[in-house]
């Protein structure tokens, strides 16, 4: 045989070992086939156009974290084809995840690409906490993400049309949920079971609801937030109370004055610190520490004054410029503000109001200071314009309207009054953001007494019987337990022709020396302002020159500078 025959012989022979390798594995369907991680099933002909693939299984490999592709190619089974991956589920396992799986994954990344999240697909992913469905997708099936109880937030992008019967199905642990602005219907109980979930946000028009079936069933507490604008919207929506609102990380203020670290919290979890300037966003909560500040300004001139360790949030924010109507609601925590209406709480129909740790307050038209005792269950307001509805916390079915001026005492079961003045109210003022150095009245008595309602911590009483009160050595920087620290002369002693005049004072403090002639005359400076260094007890003193010849007598009197 010569050399060309035996190449052709050999040629023969290696054909159908080359064939073989072509084929699909046995058993399989021509259109089925796996390329790690995951399991397609082709539907067309791959080298026509209109072919897409079906993920349907996934086999476990890739641990917590699952990114879903958008395309596939393989030599043996697409020829070498990209064919673009459009849908999530089917085929023949009827959930993407095994069980096995379904335990592990934590977090899911969906191409931008795909267009249905299908059957089941997620259903019993137990420990899936985050999922991003993009803009591409059109539906979500029936139980797509059914009993994925670590579930906490879901974003569905502005593509998606429908959802499906029992789609979130006892998503056990979802608090929120934001709908894009093309979903136009639901399937039943689309959210049943969801005992967690508090806001749904939806950001178009009003879906068709059906009143064949509801689609938030069985859930407590919900809200439904519509942006300003939308339309379709009545008072409810599947039993949902609406409020019109801007959505969390709206701009809807901004920071005029810090003093001390002031930080906030971002919607998204990031924290920093407050400085002048900065803006306030929908979502945000606000701390401030000892001995620190800030004023706030919302878009319709809102103004609170937060004093030292309080937590507030500013809930949801609607402001309408066109007309100056809307809606506010804020979280009150701990602490002590003084809040002033702007134009949203002054409309007949505001709808305004602060949720506390004891109830709920309603505002109309208002200016007050609010004031939580760390050491009480009891908050205090100091209502001195407007008016305020309260509903304390236990008695959900009773309202207490409250009109200026009045004291209000709050407790989660009940509102009691007492009078007020436009003198009492200054006062208040004075002593809860009243700041000498870093320290504020609240946290002085604190440091003394341990609680401010304690009866020794009254403003006027004087636990060391030295005849100042408290309110009186806050301002002096003295020890209000201890009868030999007082504000007050120790000596006037003359040194030839002059006097020297001594006296106690706190540490920090400015004085001036005075003197008058007359006890009910004019007092004059004789001394320059006169800083004392430091902190508690401190003796300081002033040489008055002449003093001694000056005639007439002459009286002498130490002021406290501000």
């Amino acid at each position: 045989m010569n050399a060309r025959a035996l190449k052709i012989l050999a040629a023969t022979k290696l054909l159908p070992l080359l064939l073989l390798l072509a084929l699909p594995q046995s058993g399989w369907a021509q259109n089925q086939f796996y390329v790690k991680p995951f399991y397609y099933q082709i539907v067309g002909a791959y080298n026509q156009p209109g072919a897409y693939a079906i993920i349907y299984h996934y086999d476990d490999s890739e641990g917590a974290n699952v990114t879903i592709p958008t395309t596939v190619s393989s030599f043996f089974y697409t020829g070498g084809y990209t064919i673009p991956v459009t849908s999530l589920g089917g085929g023949s396992y009827e959930e993407l995840f095994d069980a096995t799986a379904a335990a592990t994954v934590k977090s899911v990344t969906i191409g931008n690409g795909i267009t249905t999240i299908g059957y089941n697909t997620f259903n019993g992913c137990t420990n899936l906490t985050n999922v991003n469905i993009p803009s591409s997708v059109t539906s979500i099936g029936q139980y797509a993400f059914g009993n994925c109880t670590s579930l906490a937030k879901v974003t569905i992008g502005n593509g998606v049309t429908n959802i499906g019967q029992d789609a979130f199905y006892s998503c056990t642990s979802l608090t929120n949920v934001t709908i894009g602005s093309s979903v136009t219907s639901f399937g039943e109980q689309a959210f049943d079971s969801c005992y967690s979930l508090r806001a749904v946000y939806f950001q178009g028009n009003s879906p068709t609801p059906n009143n064949d079936f509801t689609i938030f069933a069985l859930n407590h507490g919900d809200i439904a937030y519509v942006r300003p604008g939308t339309m379709g919207w009545g008072t409810y929506f599947d039993g949902l109370p609406i409020i019109v609102t801007n959505f969390i990380g709206s701009l809807v203020g901004g920071v005029s004055n810090t003093v001390g670290k002031v930080t906030v919290t971002r919607p998204d979890g990031t924290t920093s610190t407050l400085e002048p300037g900065d803006p306030i966003l929908m979502g945000d909560t606000i701390n401030t520490p000892l001995g620190g500040r800030t004023d706030i300004q919302l878009n319709d001139n809102t103004q609170f004054h937060l004093s030292e360790k309080g937590t507030f949030t500013i809930d949801s924010y609607v402001y309408k410029p066109a007309d100056n109507s809307g809606s506010a609601s804020y979280g009150w925590l701990q602490g002590a503000f003084q809040y002033v209406s702007g134009l949203i709480a002054k409309k007949p129909t505001a709808n305004v109001n602060f949720e506390t740790v004891v109830g709920a307050i309603g505002i109309r038209g208002t200016q007050f200071i609010a004031q939580q005792d760390p050491c009480s269950s009891t908050q205090t307001v100091y209502l001195i314009e407007g008016e305020l509805a309260i509903t304390p916390l236990n008695t959900p079915g009773v309202t207490n309207i409250c009109d200026a001026p009045v004291t209000i005492y709050i407790t989660p079961d009940s509102v009691t009054t007492n009078v007020l003045n436009q003198a009492m109210y200054n006062s208040i003022s004075n002593q809860v953001f009243q700041n000498t150095g870093i320290v504020t009245f609240p946290s002085w008595l604190e440091q003394y007494f341990g609680c401010t309602n304690n009866p020794d911590a009254a403003p006027t009483a004087d636990p060391s019987g030295d005849g100042q009160n408290n309110y009186v050595k806050f301002l002096a920087g003295m020890n209000p337990t201890n009868a030999a620290s007082y504000f007050h002369i120790l000596s006037a002693a003359s040194e030839g022709n002059n006097l020297r005049v001594s006296w106690m004072c706190g540490g920090g403090r400015t004085n001036v020396l005075q003197t008058t002639t007359n006890l009910g005359g004019t007092w004059s400076d004789v001394s320059p302002d006169i800083v004392l260094a430091g902190s508690g007890d401190s003796v300081t003193n002033y040489l008055d020159v002449g003093a001694v010849t000056n005639t007439p007598a002459r009286f002498y009197r130490v002021r406290l500078l501000p």
